[in-house]
């Protein structure tokens, strides 16, 4: 990143001009691991309880705006920025600010090594059901495309349901003094 471009010029004359620009040079794709706290399901998908998904990036020249959550909530499509989950501009509860191992570290100091985590929280918005899609994008400040992946056993990391809620069950009989009908309502 902390590339230096000087160039020296001297004409036939003898005048002389010189010009300086730093410059980064990054091919190197994002590294982004996607991992849940919550893998016990139900029948491949449903979980009782709420998620918390851990997104973890890998990235010298990273900027917040620029990773994206596509997600569907109950048949909503959105395309959410990690920015926006921060700044609070959408229902998702942001469980722990960003990390960042080089928070501190000037920008033209950065290294590959630099790790951004940010901690999202599924089921917490309400106590009622929710159908989840989510998937993640991303570049770099160059442009280059994030390589995404969910950490090994992740179970339904793409497509879940949040289900917290208890069926109810409505029970009611009628009697013409014979015989006794039973019908129940899920």
């Amino acid at each position: 990143n902390n590339v230096v471009l000087r160039v020296n010029a001297e004409d036939w004359a003898g005048n002389t001009a010189s010009s300086e620009i730093n410059l980064s040079i990054d091919v190197t794709r994002p590294e982004v691991i996607l991992t849940y706290d919550n893998n016990n399901a139900k029948n491949q998908k449903y979980f009782k309880e709420d998620r918390d998904l851990t997104v973890t990036i890998k990235e010298r020249n990273f900027e917040e705006e620029d990773f994206f959550l596509p997600m569907t909530i109950d048949g909503e499509k959105k395309d959410v920025s990690l920015a926006d989950i921060r700044d609070g501009k959408y229902s998702l509860t942001m469980i722990a600010d960003r990390q960042d191992t080089e928070a501190k570290v000037e920008q033209r100091l950065l290294d590959d090594a630099r790790t951004i985590t940010y901690k999202i929280g599924f089921g917490k918005e309400s106590a009622a059901d929710h159908d989840y899609q989510v998937a993640m994008k991303g570049q770099d400040t160059a442009g280059n495309a994030a390589d995404v992946s969910f950490a090994e056993g992740s179970v339904a990391p793409s497509d879940f349901t949040i289900d917290k809620v208890a069926p109810v069950i409505r029970v009611s009989a009628e009697s013409d003094g014979k015989d006794l009908t039973m019908t129940t309502d899920p």
